[in-house]
């Protein structure tokens, strides 16, 4: 019987110790994710703390970890969507940038060089008046 009861506990240790290395493994969370873990803590504590007040703390941790999931789940699913709009606007730049530069490139490339026979040139005569300016 003793064994019996040592291989149960054994098994169910070895199983919370799988499931806690797998958790180590796992990405991190996103920011809905987050948002919606530290609402429903933040929730539930809130929500047992005015529960055990009424009388009924379970009660109150429970609604409270409901509406905080919810709350920290919309915050963090905005959080999530303006990083999103975040990204695209700097890939629209960063794609506008390089358009510029090609653009730059094939203009520079396009421009015929210039011959010598159009070059209008000034022959540059000096000029002696300021001799005069001192007499």
């Amino acid at each position: 019987m003793y064994s019996s009861r040592f291989g149960l506990l054994s098994a169910i240790l070895a199983g919370i110790l799988m499931l806690g290395i797998a958790g180590c493994e796992a990405q991190p969370l996103s920011p809905r994710e987050g948002g919606a873990l530290a609402g429903g803590v933040l929730g539930a504590g809130t929500g047992a703390i005015i529960g055990s007040a009424v009388g009924n703390p379970a009660a109150g941790a429970a609604i409270g970890g409901g509406m905080g999931l919810l709350g920290g789940a919309l915050i963090g699913n905005e959080i999530q969507n303006q990083q999103a709009r975040n990204d695209y606007t700097q890939a629209e730049l960063a794609r506008q940038q390089a358009e510029i530069e090609a653009n730059r490139r094939a203009l520079l490339m396009e421009r015929r060089p210039v011959v010598e026979s159009e070059v209008i040139r000034e022959e540059v005569r000096p000029s002696y008046s300021y001799y005069y300016d001192y007499y």
